[in-house]
């Protein structure tokens, strides 16, 4: 029986071998035709648009996903039910925040999306959160005239625990009111009280380091007190 118990659980994990995607460097890479949709959220009270001010909304080909490892293999699992809360009173001044629930993050193998929400503690902090605070352009670090290089200030908040994290990013101009943003972040899952998955007793584990990858497409619009879609 425990033999048994074994192999269904290899049978469980291997596939995931070569299931990783590929990680983005400075330069955007192409987007996988198959990105997850991503959902406009209503906006906190925090964030309530007024008159004349620009709101921000997520194109349906925007994607987030977390790449990892286990002892086995490389993993991605794909974010989805993502949401953008955001409004900006001019170019300089922009308020957003970023949230995906915990029960969204599909590894494509049922299992171990059961196992990675257990580990993020799921029923307790069902979301994931990221609240801008700022963002710093590196005009020495520009490309052409297209691209330039930000760092993204924020709070990211992983199982009920907030840590400031600066998000380095590559930002296009697509034209006057759309831009698209690919960037990715490192993160150690012990940092947010986090325990990497094991199984099997341990003979099976997931690494503690996991990188957050993103390219999003966003495009502006004047809110004129219309009510943000659902």
């Amino acid at each position: 029986m425990k033999l048994f118990t074994f192999i269904l659980t290899l049978f469980v994990w291997l596939p995931m071998i070569g299931y990783n995607q590929p990680m983005l460097g400075t330069v955007a890479q192409s987007r996988s035709a198959s990105a997850a949709p991503v959902e406009q959220g209503e906006f906190t009270e925090s964030l309530d648009a007024r008159k004349g001010e620009s709101r921000f909304y997520l194109m349906s080909d925007s994607r987030i996903w977390l790449e990892g490892s286990s002892s086995l293999s490389s993993f991605a699992c794909e974010a989805k039910g993502v949401m953008l809360d955001s409004v900006s009173k001019d170019d300089s001044e922009i308020q957003a925040l970023v949230e995906l629930p915990v029960a969204g993050l599909d590894c494509g193998r049922r299992k171990m999306n059961r196992d990675l929400r257990r580990a993020m503690k799921a029923n307790d902090h069902p979301t994931i959160s990221y609240r801008l605070e700022g963002i710093q352009a590196e005009p020495r670090l520009q490309t052409d005239d297209d691209h330039i290089s930000v760092d993204v200030d924020g709070v990211l908040s992983v199982a009920g625990v907030p840590q400031r994290v600066i998000v380095q990013a590559i930002a296009q101009d697509l034209n006057e009111d759309t831009y698209r943003v690919v960037g990715s972040v490192p993160l150690q899952m012990t940092d947010y009280n986090v325990v990497p998955p094991r199984i099997l007793r341990g003979l099976i584990r997931v690494r503690n380091e996991i990188v957050v990858q993103f390219d999003f497409t966003v495009s502006r619009g004047k809110s004129h007190n219309q009510q943000p879609a659902n």
